[in-house]
């Protein structure tokens, strides 16, 4: 936040916090930064392993507004999934405060991503959580974010072989069931009944907010990860990303259909009600169980050794 103290004038204060200046009403004032770690060049921030997926947005003021979370939160890794806005709209940089006249520009707009589907976006994501209210039967939800970090350990961007995925739905209509189904986890963010539906900023602030108190303070889960596990022993266990979830997937797919079962991974219900099938429920044990890289080539192996007896005794 822009910070005022009587009795100093604005080139005291750059002298004593080195501050770059954001314009306030019809004065320069300075902006402080609350950490020295982010490098603004290459946006190695304190988040930087994380990602912030927007399915669908549809306001301009929505995706400024988030920029701007993400440079104060240090996770400039932003990426818009089919949008409906144009990321060149003057209320996104306005909101983003990206203007020529500060010196310090929106690192999080300049480094924005657009890709067509939230495939796309997870392709070399290790994890994902999808923050949702509409969970079903599908999914058990975490119920907080604190909650997700109490569980869950390797969530802060400090894994050397991917990304975590925060991914967040539609203004008016969330996420459907089919995209909380490709993502690893699902938690909801808690609220009252005077309004429980977020704005879609507010919900990503209130979701990076603790993720990065807990990674400036060191607080993490003791629980370890696989990777960690693999560590201890002397191993390196590289976790599989989603597009070698989704590779894996379409294999068994093929199994599957050559027992002569049902391909789909659910069915019914509408866009927020389906019910699951196998390959969904294979889906899901495959993401929550945080699948290394040589787990996924055993099943593969496993796949096609199946796939090779159907051939040989077919009927």
């Amino acid at each position: 936040m822009p910070w005022k103290v009587a009795g100093l004038k604005d080139a005291k204060l750059r002298r004593l916090f080195g501050a770059t200046q954001l314009k306030c009403r019809h004065r320069r004032l300075p902006y402080v930064h609350c950490t020295s770690e982010i490098n603004p060049q290459t946006g190695a921030g304190r988040l930087s392993g994380i990602r912030v997926v927007l399915v669908s947005p549809k306001y301009p003021g929505n995706v400024g507004s988030v920029c701007r979370l993400c440079d104060c939160f240090e996770a400039p890794d932003i990426v818009l999934v089919d949008s409906r806005c144009d990321v060149d709209d003057d209320q996104v940089k306005r909101l983003a405060v990206d203007k020529p006249d500060i010196d310090s520009p929106s690192l999080s707009l300049g480094r924005i991503r657009e890709v067509a589907t939230l495939q796309d976006a997870l392709a070399d994501a290790t994890s994902s959580v999808a923050f949702t209210r509409r969970l079903g039967n599908l999914r058990r939800p975490y119920r907080s974010v604190n909650h997700l970090l109490e569980e869950n350990a390797g969530l802060l961007g400090e894994r050397k072989e991917g990304k975590l995925a925060l991914v967040f739905g539609r203004e008016e209509s969330g996420l459907t069931t089919e995209e909380v189904n490709q993502c690893s986890l699902a938690c909801q963010i808690p609220t009252g009944n005077f309004q429980p539906s977020l704005n879609l900023s507010h919900a990503v602030g209130i979701a990076l907010a603790p993720l990065f108190e807990a990674a400036t303070s060191g607080h993490v889960s003791t629980r370890a990860t696989p990777n960690e596990a693999g560590q201890k022993r002397g191993l390196e266990l590289e976790l599989a990303t989603g597009q070698d979830i989704n590779n894996l997937i379409g294999r068994w797919t093929q199994v599957v259909s050559a027992v002569g079962m049902e391909t789909q991974e659910t069915e019914g219900g509408g866009a927020h009600g389906k019910k699951r099938k196998i390959l969904g429920h294979l889906r899901a044990i495959l993401l929550r169980a945080e699948t290394t890289d040589k787990e996924a080539r055993a099943l593969h192996g496993l796949c096609s050794a199946i796939l090779h007896e159907l051939l040989r005794h077919p009927g």
